[in-house]
């Protein structure tokens, strides 16, 4: 009668806090856009396009900025060589998490919008911009270049979440869409471009490993790997005086309202793919979420199979499945001690009769919960998937854990994050770092909240958080779709099962 939980889980959360698929709404549908149109000619050059119905583009400011992709190895050379490196102090007197100035770089500058009626468009020349780009450019990276249209004229809202700073000194960069900035301006929208890096040789992508920790040792009651101890199934339990769960083969997600929406279009006869643009039934169905539950996957359980000790390596079997069904997640995790701390590499080998789309595929580690705040090179700053990615940029982000997770009056997903590359867990117990190849991108989230419990609450007042941080590494993740009143996830955003690998570098600093 009353659109169960949308009354308040809509655009906006029961606090009015914008959701991230109100932002990014935001974003798609703002009425004046600026566009690096650099291919086209200068380095500088901007396309600006005014979508009012009456109002001109007087008064309105041009903001770029030009960030360097982080380098993994770099980064990982860093959490070796300087695990005490002292914060820098950004701008507005804030300390910047030590250890930033090898995550990338940043440049950025503005200039005031030409005057445009509504309706015209025109490209602009901002030789500062070519400048940054060219610079950017030389450094043999990836490069993202971020142009945004700012509003002196309508206020914003406050930008509570998580943070672009700048790698350098930790400074805040520009606020996400439809936030005020520090001089009072409303972010109307942004636009991110991204330029390639140049070819590199076969294997560039890995972190550079220094050395090597002595091969790992049988002790009683399991084994030491370095910094790490594992259990005899090979299971960590430490990691460089930290307690340490996992990892765990992951393919379950809460559901979301829409992954329990009943929509008449689906693309579920069918394997999803680009061709199957998926006409559905034409009458309401059976929702993803249900699908999942008929395939038991909310019930997963691992089995461990075997634990091997090759030369300097842990490798661990196991099988993934639930009970009376005709499919399994076939699982082999090699962990190394290298460069002080613990590589990790899984590969999950998806088999038998799975359902036609995946909630998620990774693994999952449990971390202790007195990690508190994040800061992480890869997208941001709010959560999202790939069909719900039209107001993130690239850049290093900073934020406590407790705003990493926009969660509604119904529990469900909501704090996923693709495309990281290093991510830095600070508390009162240390620091754990976890640098990922460019060779095997994945999303993070980190959830104060296990997921039994997140799938079993009706109400936020039932979330108990948990003695662990849950830090995910999905290799697959499901996009969010409208099918509580509408079309289902696209067929290009579903996680379809395959093979993959997620590949992690952790360690630990002590506090």
């Amino acid at each position: 009668m009353h659109d169960g939980n949308f009354v308040c889980d809509g655009l906006v959360s029961a606090d009015t806090t914008p959701s991230a698929g109100t932002t990014a709404w935001a974003n798609a549908v703002a009425p004046v856009l600026a566009a690096w149109a650099g291919e086209a000619g200068s380095l500088g050059t901007v396309r600006v396009r005014n979508r009012f119905h009456t109002r001109a583009t007087a008064a309105l400011t041009l903001a770029w900025q030009v960030t360097v992709e982080v380098s993994t190895a770099d980064g990982l050379a860093l959490a070796v060589k300087d695990p005490g490196a002292a914060a820098h102090v950004g701008t507005d007197g804030a300390a910047a998490p030590a250890g930033l100035t090898l995550l990338g770089a940043a440049a950025s500058g503005e200039c005031p919008l030409p005057e445009l009626a509504a309706g015209e468009e025109t490209l602009l020349d901002v030789p500062e911009l070519a400048d940054a780009v060219a610079r950017a450019r030389a450094a043999g990276r990836a490069v993202h270049v971020l142009t945004a249209v700012l509003d002196p004229l309508i206020p914003g809202v406050a930008d509570v979440g998580p943070r672009q700073v700048d790698p350098v000194d930790g400074a805040p960069l520009l606020p996400q869409v439809a936030c005020t900035d520090a001089a009072g301006r409303r972010v109307i929208s942004t636009r991110e471009a991204t330029l390639p890096a140049p070819s590199a040789p076969a294997g560039t992508g890995r972190p550079t490993t220094p050395g090597r920790c002595e091969p790992p040792v049988r002790v009683r009651g399991g084994i030491e790997l370095g910094p790490a101890r594992l259990d005899n199934c090979g299971r960590l339990l430490e990691l460089g005086g930290l307690d340490v769960v996992g990892p765990l083969t992951t393919v379950w997600r809460a559901p979301t309202d829409n992954d329990e929406g009943h929509g008449a279009i689906d693309y579920w006869q069918v394997p999803p793919s680009r061709t199957n643009l998926g006409a559905g039934g034409g009458r309401p169905g059976p929702s993803a979420a249900d699908r999942w539950r008929q395939a038991r996957l909310h019930l997963a359980a691992e089995r461990h199979v075997s634990t091997v000790v090759e030369d300097d390596a842990v490798v661990v079997r196991s099988r993934v499945s639930a009970a009376e069904q005709a499919w399994a997640l076939e699982t082999t995790t090699t962990l190394t001690a290298v460069a002080g701390g613990l590589r990790l590499r899984t590969q999950i080998i998806p088999t038998g009769d799975l359902p036609a789309v995946l909630p998620r595929l990774g693994v999952r580690l449990g971390l202790p919960a007195d990690l508190i705040h994040a800061t992480w090179a890869g997208t941001g700053p709010a959560p999202a998937y790939a069909d719900l990615a039209g107001a993130v940029r690239h850049g290093v982000f900073t934020g406590d854990v407790s705003a990493l997770w926009q969660q509604p009056v119904r529990p469900q997903e909501g704090g996923t994050r693709p495309g990281l590359r290093r991510l830095q867990l600070d508390g009162d117990a240390g620091r754990l770092t976890v640098v990922i190849p460019s060779t095997a991108p994945v999303a993070f989230s980190l959830s104060p909240w296990s997921l039994e419990n997140l799938t079993a609450a009706d109400h936020v007042e039932e979330l108990c958080p948990d003695t662990h941080l849950w830090l995910h590494l999905d290799a697959l993740h499901h996009g969010i779709g409208t099918r509580s009143c509408g079309p289902d996830v696209r067929p290009e955003a579903a996680a379809a099962p395959r093979p993959v690998v997620v590949e992690a570098w952790l360690g630990v600093q002590p506090a």
